[in-house]
C-alpha cells in the first residue's frame, strides 16, 4: 500500500515522501524510511499523526493503527501539539477569519442601504453667484 508521510516540520526536515508498504511495518520503521531519505538522525522527539490528528504509537504496526492505502500521515514534534495555532487547529483559524468577514459585510451592506436622511442634505448650505 502507499502512505505519505507530510513534514509539518520546517528546516531540512521539512517535506513529503511517499512510501509503499505492507502493513508490517511499525510507525518507528517508517519514522526512520523518512529520515533516512532526508539524510537527518531520527529525533525522539519526533511523532507521526494520522489524518483525523490522532498521535500514532511507534511500537504499533500500521495495520494496527488502522493506515490505509493513500493515507496520509503527518510529522511533527512532540510539544507542537500543544500550541495554540498548532497544525491541526488551522482550520477553526480559517473558520474565525470566515466569520468575521462575513459580518463585517453584513455591516456594510446594512449601513449602505439604511435610509433616511444624510449629514449631506440636512446641512447644505446651497451658495448662488
Amino acid at each position: 500500500m502507499l502512505v505519505t508521510i507530510e513534514s509539518t516540520i520546517g528546516g531540512n526536515v521539512a517535506g513529503y515522501l511517499q512510501c509503499t508498504v505492507t502493513g508490517n511495518e511499525t510507525i518507528s520503521s517508517l519514522l526512520s524510511t523518512y529520515c533516512e531519505s532526508k539524510g537527518i538522525q531520527v529525533n525522539p522527539n519526533f511523532l507521526l499523526r494520522d489524518q483525523k490528528g490522532v498521535v500514532l504509537d511507534n511500537k504499533k504496526t500500521l495495520s494496527g493503527s488502522n493506515i490505509k492505502h493513500g493515507d496520509t500521515l503527518y510529522l511533527e514534534i512532540r510539544g507542537m501539539q500543544n500550541g495554540v495555532f498548532r497544525f491541526t487547529s488551522w482550520w477553526l483559524l480559517a473558520f474565525g477569519s470566515m466569520f468575521i468577514a462575513v459580518g463585517g459585510c453584513a455591516v456594510v451592506v446594512t449601513l449602505h442601504n439604511m435610509t433616511g436622511s444624510t449629514p449631506i442634505e440636512e446641512d447644505a448650505c446651497g451658495i448662488d453667484a
